[in-house]
């Protein structure tokens, strides 16, 4: 079994700002913007309502709700509607895709997804905010077990004749993906040595832990 770490979700150059950890620890990957995402931040759902105003808030409005986002990996059941059949997925093509491709990521293996997050809490308006001098770290926040690759390049038509719950995943909308489009889903149950572990093949981990932090504490400064 492979372990294979992903840096997903805003940075820098993409949203411009760290994702959220909440007072209770609990971190909120925000996807990242992307013109052609078939779902928009505010159709993104987050405890009972949804991602738009808390992108909105944390970007200083530089995203806003109706952007379109790109939804990947997607771990949460509960972040859309879903069709029957829906598992977690996660999508790669180009140089990313030929680099896991080399090594030989398929069925069994697991992805750790880890971003950029800094401590982040509600003004006495209600609007989210950073907390001041609370340090930026790396922090992992999800998982997938891989069950099956699909070969998905170009035809997406196709892809979705057979896998009709994939609709909402953004590797089988737009129209730039390359010929090794690929989308790697889920097992039903996480499994660590041939034994089931209880756990999902993916989601998102939850709740405070120091083991989820990559940062070694007391760095002063986190690259994003």
């Amino acid at each position: 079994m492979k372990l294979v770490l992903s840096r997903k979700g805003l940075d820098s150059s993409s949203g411009g700002v760290p994702s959220p950890l909440l007072p209770d620890g609990t971190a909120v990957p925000l996807p990242i913007p992307a013109r052609h995402g078939p779902k928009r931040f505010r159709d993104v759902r987050w405890r009972d309502g949804s991602l738009g105003p808390l992108v909105e808030d944390l970007t200083g409005g530089r995203v806003r709700a109706d952007h379109r986002c790109h939804l990947d990996p997607d771990l949460q059941p509960g972040a859309l509607p879903r069709p029957a059949g829906w598992r977690p997925v996660f999508g790669q093509h180009g140089a990313a895709q030929s680099h896991l491709a080399r090594e030989g990521v398929g069925p069994g293996d697991v992805f750790l997804y880890f971003g950029w997050f800094q401590l982040a809490e509600p003004a006495a308006s209600g609007r989210w905010r950073y907390v001041r001098h609370a340090p930026p770290v790396h922090r992992l926040f999800g998982w997938l077990q891989v069950s099956e690759v699909v070969a998905v390049g170009t035809d997406t038509a196709g892809v979705l004749a057979a896998r009709p719950w994939l609709s909402d995943h953004p590797h089988v909308n737009g129209p730039s993906w390359r010929s090794n489009n690929t989308i790697y889903v889920s097992t039903r149950t996480l499994r660590i040595g041939g034994r089931s572990t209880g756990a999902r093949g993916g989601g998102l981990f939850s709740g405070a832990s120091d083991r989820l932090t990559l940062t070694e504490p007391g760095t002063r400064h986190c690259a994003h």
